[in-house]
């Protein structure tokens, strides 16, 4: 829930009103608890996305998958996440920066793709695409029309980047000189990252439901198109980045947060990890290391990528609702 719209429910009355008892009895048990909070407690740093976030024990995520009247492309959203420990922090992030924040408008039209809640598009077919494809969001996500998927992979890379400099790490953003007599280059070159060896990272971001076969193959492994995208990045540079000094790793993402598992181990924490705690300063108590703002911050520009890339597809009617 965006501050705003967290602000206008504050007051108890608005929870009166409402007929969902549950998220009634949400509000009461967080405000109680809220009250004897005293000073910084992390350990309560989750009540305030108890009104986002329920927790999903086995038997839920079992009737979920079980259920015929749930759509597949919701279950392959949420068989994408899995256990990934990006996807999350999307709902964890307390707004109370820019960097942790999305707008009203940008927080509302997450919620509706990440929900499987169809928004108004401006026709019915992608005229962007050949064989005339269905315009949905979730295609507006993976289609290349208005050009949102460069800008939603810069906006995550410039994240990692920003981890880059905090980490007080040698780097550059898609260096002009990574290999020898060749133009291609990866996002980051890290120089004498690990065992005073360069590291070559590249991003890639892939939608679990951009068709019917990705929904299929998501639905069978949460991690199928992570691997796929990860293999073929590494075929396109580890030979080339061997032949010049470097190790390399993809960093590979999917739309909705979740993350190959060696993307996460050797991409993203292990240059959170060179971030020195002595240089960290935790913006709000749901943030208290440098690993869980990091990941707020991934999973916030991820996510302000993905409304970046569907709003150029959205009827002119409902921007105008959803920006008040």
């Amino acid at each position: 829930m965006d501050r705003n719209t967290f602000g206008r429910f504050a007051p108890l009355q608005g929870w009166n009103d409402m007929k969902d008892t549950e998220l009634y009895s949400v509000y009461l048990q967080a405000i109680k608890t809220l009250v004897s909070i005293k000073g910084v407690d992390i350990e309560h740093a989750k009540l305030q996305h108890l009104f986002a976030v329920h927790v999903a024990t086995p038997k839920i995520l079992s009737d979920f998958f079980d259920s015929p009247n749930i759509p597949d492309s919701s279950k392959a959203v949420v068989r994408s996440i899995g256990d990934s420990q990006i996807a999350a922090q999307f709902f964890h992030a307390i707004p109370t920066r820019s960097d942790l924040s999305l707008s009203s408008s940008q927080m509302r039209i997450a919620l509706h793709i990440l929900l499987g809640i169809e928004l108004e598009m401006d026709s019915e077919e992608c005229t962007g695409c050949q064989g005339n494809k269905s315009l949905t969001m979730y295609h507006a996500l993976s289609c290349k029309k208005y050009g949102g998927l460069i800008h939603r992979h810069d906006m995550v890379k410039c994240v990692l980047g920003d981890i880059c400099r905090h980490a007080r790490l040698s780097f550059e953003l898609e260096p002009r000189q990574a290999f020898a007599g060749d133009k291609q280059r990866p996002d980051i070159l890290v120089r004498y990252g690990k065992d005073d060896h360069d590291i070559a990272y590249d991003l890639t971001i892939v939608n679990p439901v951009r068709d019917a076969e990705a929904v299929k193959s998501t639905l069978r492994d949460g991690q199928a198109l992570l691997a796929t995208a990860h293999k073929i990045k590494c075929d396109k540079y580890t030979v080339k980045c061997a032949d010049n000094g470097a190790a390399f790793c993809p960093i590979v993402l999917g739309a909705f947060g979740g993350v190959h598992h060696i993307s996460l181990t050797s991409g993203v924490n292990f240059l959170i990890s060179r971030v020195s705690r002595a240089r960290f300063n935790p913006p709000n108590w749901a943030a208290p290391t440098p690993t869980t703002y990091w990941l707020q911050r991934i999973a916030i520009a991820l996510w302000a990528g993905n409304v970046a890339k569907v709003k150029p597809f959205l009827r002119p009617e409902p921007l105008e609702h959803l920006a008040h």
